[in-house]
C-alpha cells in the first residue's frame, strides 16, 4: 500500500470533498478520486459515499480511518529512522575512570 494513498484518505476524512482535498494536496481532483478508488479497490469496500450533498464516510471508511492514522503514523517513525542510520556510524564512546580523565585531558 503506497503512503499516498493513506494521506489522501486521511485528507478526504478530514474535507469531506474531493476538490477541497485536491488544492490542499495540490493535485488534480481527478487524482485523489483515482487514489480513493485504488483503496477503495484494495479492500473491495467503498470508503465514501459521494452525492450532490457532499462526501460521507462509510461503515468501512470510519473503521478504516484509526488504523489509516496508525499507519501514516508509523511511516513516518520509519521515515525518521532511516534518515538518522549511521548517523552515529563513525563515532565512539570511551568510558574512563574520573581520576584518570585529568592526566588524559
Amino acid at each position: 500500500m503506497q503512503i499516498i494513498l493513506i494521506e489522501t484518505f486521511l485528507d478526504l476524512m478530514e474535507t469531506r470533498n474531493f476538490n477541497r482535498t485536491a488544492e490542499r494536496l495540490n493535485i488534480t481532483q481527478s487524482t485523489v478520486t483515482h487514489r480513493i478508488n485504488a483503496l477503495e479497490a484494495m479492500f473491495a469496500r467503498k470508503l465514501f459515499a459521494r452525492n450532490k450533498g457532499g462526501t460521507q464516510p462509510t461503515a468501512a471508511g470510519l473503521r478504516f480511518l484509526d488504523h489509516a492514522k496508525a499507519l501514516q503514523h508509523q511511516w513516518h517513525e520509519a521515515t525518521r529512522a532511516v534518515e538518522t542510520a549511521g548517523a552515529y556510524e563513525r563515532s565512539m564512546r570511551i568510558g574512563l575512570q574520573h581520576d584518570l580523565a585529568a592526566h588524559y585531558a
